[in-house]
């Protein structure tokens, strides 16, 4: 498109993913029918107060129309409904812990791979366990896709009790992510939770390179150990 640098946010949400605030957040208002697989949050920005942003947004929406790349769009005509469609998007984790356990990943793979990676994602977790709810959102624009596994019944202090379906899903997930050489933390980083996780999609090789690079920068390892690289 002509946006260029006007393109503050390009957000995506499954229908799954918006059906699940719908039914645990009735104060949170959907002001769109729930008959497409996906949709997206734009926001345009701009420096200067002159800009019509209005007319540019409408410009590339009826492009993108024209393409068939789009079914609808609604346009925020104020700040106040601007901030209902962001209400949206920012209730994403509240809904989904109403839902059940959610199992979530901070996946990212190329552009060309998002399609592949959100079928196969979601084929491989329904063979597994048909009951868990796989709905997604993310950053698209730059590859990031989370995935959200929401088993019914359970609550998020019940880790415990489904301890074996949360490492079978998360290496469902970090499998198909690194097959199509994305990343298993495209912004949230590795830390205590995911170090097991890294050493499963990370290959011996690399691993040693980051022991290496973190021997130099930190030959008696006191800056954050154990934080990130698994147990030899």
């Amino acid at each position: 498109t002509d946006l260029g640098d006007r393109l503050g946010a390009f957000e995506v949400m499954s229908r799954g993913q918006i059906e699940v605030i719908a039914e645990n957040l009735p104060l949170v208002n959907i002001p769109f029918a729930l008959d497409a697989p996906w949709y997206v949050l734009i926001e345009l920005v701009d420096t200067l107060v002159t800009v019509d942003l209005n007319d540019a947004m409408e410009t590339m929406l009826g492009a993108a129309y024209e393409r068939e790349l789009i079914a609808d769009a609604l346009v925020a005509s104020s700040e106040t409904q601007a901030a209902a469609f962001w209400k949206i998007r920012h209730s994403v984790s509240e809904g989904s812990k109403a839902a059940g356990y959610v199992i979530s990943h901070d996946s990212a793979v190329p552009l060309s791979e998002q399609a592949t990676f959100v079928k196969q994602v979601e084929q491989r977790i329904a063979a597994y366990r048909p009951d868990a709810r796989v709905v997604m959102h993310g950053h698209i624009g730059d590859g990031n896709i989370h995935v959200l596994a929401i088993i019914p019944g359970y609550k998020q202090n019940q880790k415990n009790d489904i301890a074996d379906t949360v490492l079978a899903i998360n290496t469902i997930v970090d499998e198909e992510t690194a097959a199509l050489g994305g990343s298993i933390s495209a912004e949230h980083g590795i830390g205590i939770a995911n170090r097991e996780r890294l050493a499963r999609v990370t290959k011996p090789i690399e691993l040693g390179l980051l022991r290496s690079v973190k021997a130099m920068l930190d030959p008696n390892d006191i800056m954050n150990p154990g934080k990130v690289l698994p147990a030899q």
